[in-house]
């Protein structure tokens, strides 16, 4: 008796983490335009995430993620013709889950990634068998365009259906996970979107695998918001092949797009044509074509870059890369060349990066050259710290930007160390 005692007691598993960071950008473009002028960033987030599993014997899990973000240029002071600050706190997460045999229960605030969508609600799922899964959600939608982080929207609501296929993998090597997904958004009585989701990811082995996610929308229109595709083949012990299939909205546009790009955000396609020849283990060589297009004003972006890549070195800590580049770049036409190297260990991460190009536009040949270093260091399995800067500098304009993170990890999901060895580098 008093054994089941100490066991209903058994006290729950706690762990979360506490991070800060800050993004600093010093930005000077020298134009006789309307552009010219400062644009000047400065930024500080805070965020507390905290998960809470296994009370006792049941298998219930709470979930909170708050952030905030403090935004120093964010205001527009008409009065004073200045900036003020703008602080903008965010509930990003705030869940309840109840397993249970069949399938689970899940109330508040939460992503439904198997939908690519997040609500306010409650979301009900059924365990068909141990591969399959399907559950129905819907709320109240804490994010709607125009939005840059979630807030309660009692006039705007989301729900929707998903099916989930997962089966054991039957070899490391090979693994398959597929979603799909119906969901509709309204505000008011209006359905303002309808898109159908899909994600699936199959990797038939070690060198051979298809990444696919894509946002199909009916409602206003038929057409794909965003979406990506990802095949590699192995055609050899030595060889392989892969391509990559990009369209991305508005948003998703400004969240690639260069630094140093002064052009307006605009809905975009790419494809992407690499190949690839593995000297060893850790050093290869790569051919990559990108063909891009701009939807907005039909400004197309055509590049040809040759990129090798060095891991096997002093005991794999040291990683070694070299590219070479021609590009057709919307505006401009760019041959560049860029090196980086960097250093891995169990405590420490240090990269360091360095890009020159000749860029040829209607109106003159500007020389941006471009450097970027990071340094990351794990302290003691709890802390985690990262700082990184990039510098770039042409006729045109000049921008100093810099970011760092503290992190602090506690429960039985410590922080594990940076990593031992040297990873490949390059794209999945």
């Amino acid at each position: 008796m008093l054994l089941s005692s100490a066991m209903l007691c058994r006290a729950a598993d706690v762990s979360g983490r506490l991070m800060v960071g800050g993004y600093i950008a010093d930005e000077q473009i020298n134009l006789p335009t309307a552009l010219a002028g400062r644009n000047d960033v400065e930024t500080l987030s805070s965020r507390a995430f905290l998960k809470i599993s296994d009370w006792g014997f049941s298998k219930d899990e709470f979930i909170a993620d708050l952030r905030d973000k403090n935004d120093f240029f964010g205001n527009v002071d008409k009065e004073n013709l200045s900036l003020t600050p703008k602080n903008d706190f965010q509930v990003h997460q705030l869940s309840f889950l109840i397993p249970n045999d069949i399938g689970f229960t899940r109330v508040g605030r939460f992503s439904v990634n198997e939908a690519g969508a997040v609500t306010d609600g409650g979301e009900i799922g059924y365990k068909i068998n141990n591969s399959m899964e399907t559950a129905i959600f819907g709320g109240f939608n804490p994010w709607v365009p125009g939005q840059k982080y979630y807030v309660f929207n009692g006039n705007a609501q989301d729900f929707g259906a998903y099916f989930v296929y997962q089966p054991r993998p039957t070899s490391w090597d090979r693994s398959i996970y597929f979603s799909n997904a119906v969901v509709t958004e309204k505000v008011g009585s209006e359905t303002d979107r309808t898109y159908w989701f899909e994600s699936l990811i199959y990797q038939w082995n070690q060198q051979s695998r298809i990444i696919f996610l894509s946002y199909l929308d009916f409602v206003p229109s038929t057409y794909l918001q965003n979406g990506s595709f990802h095949w590699q083949q192995g055609l050899s012990e030595n060889w392989s092949i892969s391509s990559n299939l990009l369209s991305v909205d508005v948003i998703e546009y400004v969240r690639i797009q260069s630094l140093r790009s002064l052009l307006p955000a605009s809905p975009y396609h790419e494809e992407n044509q690499n190949l690839r020849y593995n000297f060893g283990p850790l050093f290869w060589s790569e051919f990559r074509f990108t063909s891009g297009q701009r939807l907005a004003d039909g400004l197309n972006r055509t590049e040809y870059r040759l990129v090798t890549d060095y891991g096997d070195f002093k005991s794999h800590k040291w990683d070694v890369n070299f590219q070479l580049g021609y590009s057709i770049d919307f505006q401009s036409i760019d041959t560049f060349i860029k090196s980086g190297v960097a250093y891995y260990s169990r405590k420490w991460e240090f990269s360091l990066d360095e890009e020159v190009r000749n860029a040829a536009y209607s109106d003159g040949t500007y020389h941006p050259v471009t450097t970027e270093a990071s340094i990351a260091r794990s302290f003691q399995n709890d802390f985690f710290m990262t700082l990184s800067g990039q510098y770039i500098l042409d006729e045109r304009v000049k921008i100093m930007a810099g970011f760092f993170e503290l992190t602090y990890r506690f429960g039985h999901s410590a922080l594990a160390p940076i990593r031992d060895s040297a990873p490949v580098r390059g794209m999945l």
